[in-house]
Parts: C-alpha cells; structure tokens; sequence
C-alpha cells in the first residue's frame, strides 16, 4: 500500500543524513543489558521516552518481534527503503495546484516560452 505522505519519509531520509547523536542516552547500553534476553525494547520507559527522537514517523524501522520480521520476509532497512523509493515513484504525482494557480502558471510559461523565441 502506498504511502499517504511520502513526505515523511523524506523528512526521516534527511534526519538520517544529518546524523545521530551518540551519548550515554542514544546509545542506551544499560537499557540493552536489562532487555536482551526478552527482546521487548518497546515497553522499556527509556524507548518509550526516546523512540520519538530517532525513526519515530519513519515507516520503513521494523516494529515488530524479531519472528513477525522473519515471517514478513526478514527485510533490511535498505530493502524496505528500496521499496519505498519505488512504491513513490510508481505512485501517480500529486497536484498541489487548484485550477487558478495552474492556470497562472500556464499563462506564465507561454509568457516565457514567446519571449524565448
């Protein structure tokens, strides 16, 4: 299923190239050591205070436990990003633009394109 807003995921893309901050909070080593054996990082107060610093919008960070990922194809983040990427551009191109504002804009091209002549 198509993305709604596909713009979230490019906002998420630019937060991963910008960078992470790596302190005694990001890296959460004691929150690791409680929670390894378990697996359920999700109900942990430290994800609970954080996750929304880091891929909390982002759609393609799986969610699930480690055996639903498995079951869904053990995608990698890449994987999943790849599919995003074609999912969007496969998707019909949204218009912004009401009648008014494309008719302006078709005025102003026709403008542009007799000058250039």
């Amino acid at each position: 299923m198509a993305d709604k807003h596909p713009e979230i995921q490019l906002a998420s893309f630019w937060a991963v190239q910008r960078g992470f901050t790596v302190d005694e909070v990001s890296l959460a080593l004691d929150t690791i050591k409680q929670v390894v054996h378990s697996g359920d990082f999700l109900t942990n107060p430290h994800t609970l205070e954080n996750y929304r610093k880091v891929l909390s919008r982002a759609g393609l960070a799986t969610r699930s436990r480690r055996a639903q990922w498995e079951m869904k194809g053990a995608k990698s983040l890449e994987q999943s990003a790849q599919e995003k990427v074609r999912e969007i551009l496969a998707a019909e191109p949204r218009n912004y633009l009401d009648s008014n504002q494309q008719a302006e804009l078709k005025r102003i091209e026709e403008i542009a394109l007799a000058a250039a002549a």
